[in-house]
């Protein structure tokens, strides 16, 4: 049983639910980058290369480079996403000035990386 992959797919399902209920806002993308995040630990996880540092950080690209048998054909999906969050922060937080992102374009990525077989 991997416990990353399963929260990744609930926070996917969950960014998924609210965004067929026409929610546009930074929780939604937060569940979306969230569960690339997981996604990552949990193959790193099911890689057996799983260590506590990998477990505790939140940058996509470091845990991207951690995998063994990384594809990549997926490397550009994972610096899209690090070039909008690169330490999977960003949603946590009330903005602190305005910004500009776009939940389409995050969400597109981050269901391309569930879609692919691993």
């Amino acid at each position: 049983m991997n416990d990353f992959l399963n929260l990744s797919r609930e926070y996917l399902e969950a960014g998924e639910t609210l965004y067929q209920q026409g929610k546009r806002s930074r929780p939604v993308a937060f569940c979306y980058i969230q569960s690339a995040e997981l996604l990552l630990k949990g193959l790193a996880q099911r890689q057996g290369i799983l260590s506590e540092s990998l477990r505790k950080t939140h940058d996509l690209l470091a845990l991207w480079g951690s995998l063994h048998e990384s594809q990549d054909k997926l490397i550009s999906l994972i610096e899209e996403l690090s070039s909008i969050d690169p330490k999977t922060t960003r949603f946590r937080y009330p903005a602190q000035e305005k910004e500009f992102w776009d939940l389409d374009y995050i969400r597109d990525r981050v269901l391309k990386l569930h879609d692919t077989d691993y």
